[in-house]
């Protein structure tokens, strides 16, 4: 029974491994760089967000539907969360998320929302038409995990996703899926391969989402005193990434740091830089801020802002 359970998990590990490298490569031929619905690889939730995205082995709350579905068979009860970025000009993000767990099997659902804001428009003369409406970018999907062994839990999240512009739509449907290993009470493993979907048609236009494959580890060696945690990323543009984080607490008291970087980009892509948060448990609700500086890409610094609520424990 137990070499069984061996040969199960390097099975199934071994296998999301191969997946995470094909998608890697296969997108990058695909379409040469050219992606559509950048919105979905922004990171959701302030403790993930605080720790530099290296969340795909730390993945314990109802966030886990964005960055490991398999991570929400850590959540010990009914949660739900909200989460606000403020970004550059009149840019706003919004989340939404509410998980439960119901013995071995964790549902969850979840919602995102990027606000343009204001918007004028011109004509090819550069004269000013007015404001334009229906600008924005959508995506809602319902999550599972379900622990396949005591210390080995998968995923899979699908999701719809539509996108505004000017009142020209486009929608798609995507899937992600992962997987965490505990292989040791200090140390996990995560891999998740995200928005794997149809291609997005703009009226004559398609364009592909923004796949994504990635392997984390954390380990907390001191024991939730302390996570450290690694993620190594293939975006579906072909740029690797090496995101860091780390996660100090005491007593209710939570400090964070993180930092993401792309190995083979010109200018910073859409996340890249650094972060340092901190969160506070009161009662039954848990307040999480990242602070993020500006840098090449947005010329202002990104706040962001989340709160858990967790109910039966």
């Amino acid at each position: 029974m137990v070499m069984k359970r061996i040969f199960t998990i390097i099975a199934i590990w071994g296998g999301l491994m191969v997946f995470c490298a094909l998608i890697g490569e296969v997108s990058v031929a695909a379409d040469n760089g050219v992606a559509s619905a950048d919105f979905l690889n922004i990171g959701v939730g302030g403790r993930a967000t605080g720790m530099g995205g290296a969340y795909t082995a730390v993945a314990d709350d109802i966030s886990s539907s964005h960055w490991n579905p398999a991570g929400l068979t850590g959540i010990d009860a009914a949660q739900v969360g909200f989460s606000h970025i403020a970004w550059y000009q009149d840019i706003s993000y919004e989340y939404f998320g509410a998980a439960r767990k119901f013995g071995k099997l964790a549902l969850g659902v979840e919602a995102v929302y990027l606000n343009f804001g204001k918007i004028e428009g011109y004509d090819i003369n550069n004269v000013p038409t007015g404001e334009i409406n229906s600008t924005y970018n959508l995506a809602a999907g319902v999550s599972m995990g379900y622990e396949l062994l005591d210390n080995l839990s998968a995923g899979l999240t699908v999701k719809y996703i539509n996108i505004s512009l000017a009142g020209t739509a486009a929608n798609a449907f995507a899937a992600d899926f992962g997987m965490k290993f505990q292989l040791l009470p200090q140390a996990a493993i995560g891999a998740a391969v995200t928005n794997i979907g149809q291609k997005l048609k703009f009226e004559t236009a398609e364009e592909n989402l923004p796949a994504t494959a990635r392997v984390g580890v954390a380990i907390t060696p001191f024991g939730s005193g302390f996570v450290g945690a690694v993620d190594v990323e293939r975006q579906k543009h072909g740029d690797w990434a090496v995101r860091n984080g780390y996660e100090l607490r005491y007593d209710r008291y939570l400090l964070r740091a993180g930092y993401s970087y792309y190995l083979d980009a010109d200018e910073d892509p859409l996340g890249q830089g650094v972060s340092v948060g901190a969160g506070a448990l009161l009662g039954p609700a848990q307040f999480d801020y990242t602070y993020s500086p500006d840098s090449r890409l947005n010329s202002e610094n990104i706040h962001r802002f989340s709160i858990i609520f967790s109910f039966g424990q």
